[in-house]
């Protein structure tokens, strides 16, 4: 029997519902599939939560937006102009406000110069709303330049798109930022060290869609830069991770979570380590057993086998390291020296698609890929496929697993196994 695929919304909140009782407030863990590591805000390294902050901030959509709206705040900016009222008895320039005139003229008494109140347009930029718009200008640029691309820097695969990506939006944001700073209007505005009340009530008064925006960012940058708000960190994380990620790297994150959540029930008061916000861990989570270390990677090899059998081939076909790598690795170390690993591909998609069929040519790879280490070991890997739909769960031979994501049966009995094989 076919069951149902299992939709996006489903993923998302099978995801979701894991976060929101992990996170804020216990505080535990968050699984990021596109920077493929992990963070504990209670046992994270605290030098590294200030990055944590200033990331999650740039790359929020209102930032991004700010950032990418700059060119028209520059054209704005060169053609605005605002409506100032003059008091003249001399030659009126402007329409003439008649009501104000008449007000002014029963206050001043006989005059033999009669006063008008007139509207005149000029080009006055030293304005409320410009001054919060140039410290987000000041302080997002600020931002750009503090924030520590070591994450970037240290991926061992340069081409991959989220180095690309990330890197590129560095650049542009820091040459629009300049660009616009450059202005001589901007330079006739005066530069606020903070942000009082009355500024802010001023701009979100304000009935300009424009100002409005730059008022909702300002809060945002609030919350987050200046009083550092872990809840509202964790819920921009959550929501960026979510709204970005492809349906299949939702599937490989549900999985990682149903995975974490049955190894961590079996695993019931043992030591466990998470993996940090930065590239140079390369595991999930580790349990520290009383004679090894079992560990569950994303996108990562055990060290152990790192060196596999057709690298060098690979390397001169030009295959992308994401897709040479599988997207889960279970390991374990010994203290006696013994080492074991299984394999989890996870794949969005329907049983009867070339996608299904490579995703198998893929797994049955592995096992010839790591022929030389397993043949030293005595032992081979396991591998397991994890689909939406389409097959019966079934164990193929001994080593090779392939499970629906709803089959919690075939799951808990892949866990057992996995545990039942360490020492």
């Amino acid at each position: 029997m076919v069951s149902k695929m299992i939709s996006r919304e489903e993923l998302v909140q099978e995801i979701n519902d894991f976060l929101l009782l992990n996170t804020y407030p216990s505080s535990k863990i968050i699984v990021g599939i596109n920077v493929a590591r992990s963070f504990d805000f209670t046992e994270i390294d605290p030098s590294l939560i200030p990055n944590l902050f200033r990331t999650q901030f740039l790359i929020n959509p209102r930032v991004k937006n700010f950032i990418n709206n700059l060119s028209d705040i520059r054209q704005r900016l060169a053609r605005t102009t605002y409506l100032n009222e003059e008091v003249t008895s001399g030659v009126i320039k402007g329409p003439i406000n008649w009501g104000k005139t008449i007000t002014l003229r029963m206050s001043q008494g006989n005059s033999n110069f009669p006063l008008y109140v007139t509207k005149t347009r000029n080009k006055t930029f030293d304005i409320p709303q410009n001054r919060l718009l140039v410290y987000l200008l000041k302080s997002v640029n600020e931002l750009f330049k503090q924030i520590n691309t070591q994450v970037i820097k240290n991926l061992e695969d340069k081409s991959e798109w989220d180095y690309i990506l990330f890197k590129n939006y560095i650049e542009y944001g820091l040459f629009e930022i300049q660009k616009t700073m450059a202005l001589k209007q901007i330079k006739e505005i005066d530069s606020p060290s903070n942000i009082d009340q009355r500024l802010l009530d001023i701009v979100g008064n304000s009935r300009d869609d424009f100002y409005i925006k730059l008022y909702e960012l300002y809060l945002f940058y609030d919350v987050i830069i200046l009083q550092s708000d872990y809840q509202v960190l964790e819920e921009s994380f959550t929501q960026a991770l979510l709204e970005r990620s492809k349906e299949e790297d939702l599937m490989e994150m549900a999985v990682v979570i149903k995975l974490l959540k049955k190894f961590s029930i079996k695993f019931h008061g043992v030591k466990r380590k998470f993996g940090l916000f930065s590239a140079e861990a390369n595991y999930l989570v580790s349990w520290e057993l009383p004679n090894g270390v079992f560990t569950i990677s994303l996108y990562n090899l055990p060290p152990f086998i790192n060196k596999t059998l057709y690298k060098n081939l690979l390397d001169q076909l030009g295959i992308p390291l994401k897709s040479r790598l599988p997207d889960i690795s279970l390991y374990w170390q010994g203290e006696d020296g013994s080492k074991w690993v299984n394999f989890v591909e996870v794949k969005y998609t329907d049983v009867n698609s070339q996608y299904f069929r490579q995703s198998l040519y893929k797994v049955m790879g592995y096992l010839k890929d790591f022929e030389k280490w397993f043949k030293t070991n005595k032992q081979a890997p396991g591998v397991t496929l994890v689909i939406p739909s389409g097959l019966s769960s079934a164990a193929i031979e001994d080593d090779i697993y392939v499970t629906q994501f709803n089959d919690e049966v075939t799951l808990d009995l892949l866990v057992d196994n996995i545990i039942d094989d360490l020492p």
